[in-house]
């Protein structure tokens, strides 16, 4: 299976991305923080006419600014294949539609502090599909759940990560790059 989810891939960059979990949400602590809905997936939020309504609103909370478009991207990461290539393709205009809209409400704060929070959301999910070989293989209980959210057989699945798993790379360079920036500011 981890053939399979890496195939051009080093392995070393799902572990090097969790890795990088820890310092991030550390200095995520010390951001700008906001009202956060917590759960805004693409299954909670629903076009009304020009406005988007949410549901599910239990998991309201006070989180870094730019958390909530983490969870929107990265959880959409989970729902198959077919959804997660369309986000990656799309993600940065994803992330910068959202950067307009909070500017547009009157938002100037710092667009790498903005990043970081986005991060601080999103680095679950990508490290999660990172190790979902590891979780197949050795989490009998997560299975189901597993072959449930991604709507294929579990043979099928690292399969249909390894577009996701391929972007690692990427994002492993930009949260050292936030971070080492940041760190100069501190």
């Amino acid at each position: 299976m981890a053939k399979q989810a890496y195939p051009d891939t080093p392995v070393e960059v799902g572990v090097e991305i969790a890795s990088l979990a820890r310092p991030l949400l550390e200095h995520a602590k010390s951001l700008p923080h906001s009202i956060s809905f917590g759960d805004s997936h693409s299954r909670n939020m629903f076009p009304v006419g020009s406005q988007t309504v949410g549901i599910d609103w239990a998991s309201v909370s006070n989180e870094p600014t730019g958390g909530d478009i983490g969870v929107l991207i990265g959880s959409g990461l989970t729902y198959g294949v077919a959804e997660a290539v369309l986000i990656m393709e799309n993600e940065r205009r994803i992330y910068d539609s959202y950067v307009k809209g909070i500017q547009s409400s009157g938002w100037d704060g710092d667009l790498n502090d903005l990043r970081i929070g986005f991060f601080a959301q999103f680095i679950g999910y990508i490290s999660t599909l990172a190790a979902v070989p590891e979780i197949i293989d050795n989490y009998h209980d997560r299975r189901e759940w597993i072959k449930g959210r991604f709507g294929v057989e579990l043979e099928d699945v690292s399969r249909q990560v390894a577009p996701v798993i391929a972007t690692i790379p990427g994002y492993v360079e930009e949260v050292k790059q936030l971070l080492n920036d940041s760190r100069g500011t501190l």
